[in-house]
């Protein structure tokens, strides 16, 4: 239940409705810590082969509460490889207090530590993330960037009257599809 987000609350309530088991709060806290902490390892301590050719970097910001991030908005950094097949995984993730260029950087330290050294990389997605593509160049300095396209489209929305918004979305949905060659690696 923990993986589909399902509140501790509720989580609470189903196993006493559902199985007749009266189960104290902390007792669900500690479980779903425990499945949290086990997940984290799954993914942050894997052993990665250098076969991803593309890499997705992306902040997420959430309201955390708990080992020090009481009530306070943070940022989950992702990194997801591609291999060639079209195989997706997720590869690294981290708690920061912003998208700063160290944060990013411990993360794709740590990638790299763990056997991903880029050799393959065709290419990084990511925001426009200062920080992050400072990283990038630090750690995969041979790998060439792209801005996402999700990311660019949200930033013309945000500039488009409402009243001219669905006919510029038309039109940015026909230049994204058009099919565009990959950069040659340098």
């Amino acid at each position: 239940m923990h993986l589909l987000g399902i509140s501790q609350r509720k989580v609470k309530h189903l196993a006493n409705k559902h199985l007749g088991l009266r189960i104290s709060t902390k007792a669900i806290k500690d479980a779903m810590h425990n499945l949290a902490m086990h997940e984290s390892m799954q993914i942050n301590q894997q052993i990665l082969d250098d076969d991803f050719i593309y890499i997705f970097l992306d902040g997420i910001w959430e309201n955390v509460k708990g080992g020090g991030w009481d009530k306070t908005k943070s940022v989950v950094l992702c990194v997801l490889g591609i291999k060639a097949d079209g195989t997706r995984q997720l590869i690294g993730f981290t708690l920061a207090r912003a998208e700063d260029e160290a944060s990013w950087t411990e993360l794709l330290a740590d990638i790299k530590a763990r056997g991903l050294t880029g050799d393959n990389l065709s290419m990084a997605t990511m925001d426009d993330s200062a920080g992050c593509k400072s990283a990038l160049d630090k750690i995969y300095p041979r790998t060439p960037v792209q801005n996402c396209l999700a990311h660019k489209i949200r930033a013309v929305q945000r500039k488009v009257s409402y009243t001219n918004r669905a006919a510029v979305c038309e039109d940015l949905k026909t230049k994204v599809q058009l099919k565009r060659p990959m950069p040659p690696k340098p």
